[in-house]
């Protein structure tokens, strides 16, 4: 049975395994699983791509918080570890109902477009692309010839 939800959404009636919960115990999978199409798929990845680099983006904040607390407090390390879980972004996978192996398959289906590969840079340590020249260092070919008689040295 399908039932449109939005324009690239449909639910579906699946019988899903049961799920491991984080203490190993079992329990029942939703009854429910959506089926996007092709274009809602993207759109998903392109938002999970971005919500994990929010996350990465929140949590270096937030270590940064936690080292000058640390600098500053006298804090145990469970009290350090809980302070972190309390701030801790939920995961974007998590919210989305998905388990790595699910979005490591919708990045697989949509690996070639420019967008999901864009997107795919920051959290792989990749600079983004820069438009602006300004932005890129011009060297004379007298100073390339000293850095390189320079480094023979």
């Amino acid at each position: 049975m399908h039932v449109a939800v939005r324009a690239h959404e449909t639910l579906t009636l699946t019988s899903l395994p049961a799920i491991a919960d984080a203490d190993g115990e079992e329990e029942a999978a939703p009854e429910l699983e959506k089926k996007l199409t092709p274009e809602g798929e993207l759109a998903q990845v392109l938002q999970i791509l971005s919500d994990i680099v929010a996350n990465g983006d929140l949590l270096d904040g937030h270590l940064k918080n936690l080292t000058k607390k640390l600098m500053t407090e006298k804090l145990s390390f469970d009290q350090a570890y809980k302070w972190l879980e309390e701030v801790m972004p939920v995961d974007p996978l998590q919210r989305y109902g998905l388990t790595m192996m699910q979005f490591d398959g919708m990045l697989e289906r949509h690996w070639t477009d420019p967008k999901v590969k864009e997107g795919i840079h920051p959290i792989v340590g990749m600079p983004t692309k820069t438009d602006s020249a300004d932005e890129v260092p011009v060297l004379s070919d007298d100073k390339v010839i000293e850095v390189h008689k320079y480094m023979l040295e």
